[in-house]
């Protein structure tokens, strides 16, 4: 799956391990199945940035698309993305999964 804007570029790779297209980093995203159906994603790097939708593929759209227009209210303020730390593994339960990011974000 692929799915592109100005900013960002969501790009699921299954088993292996793919380098982002050039000009563009990684950013993880975590998706949680919600009890009442549908998914709910977060970017763990992000503070606030999260998104929902009926099915996995329709959240990671939501959450790219959610994160596109966030980077670029950013840039047009001239000011830097507050990216955020993060631990290293996936919360339990919860789905890994990648997005690119353009590098001068």
């Amino acid at each position: 799956m692929s799915r592109t804007s100005s900013n960002t570029q969501t790009i699921i790779a299954s088993g292996t391990w793919i380098s982002p297209p050039k000009g563009f980093r990684w950013i993880r995203v975590w998706l949680e199945r919600e009890d009442a159906g549908g998914f709910s994603v977060h970017v763990p790097s992000l503070p606030g940035a999260a998104s929902q939708g009926e099915t996995e593929e329709e959240a990671l759209a939501n959450i790219t698309e959610a994160l596109g227009g966030v980077l670029e209210s950013y840039r047009d303020d001239h000011q830097p993305v507050p990216w955020g730390p993060y631990s290293g593994r996936c919360p339990v339960g919860m789905i890994e999964r990648h997005i690119a990011v353009r590098e001068d974000e």
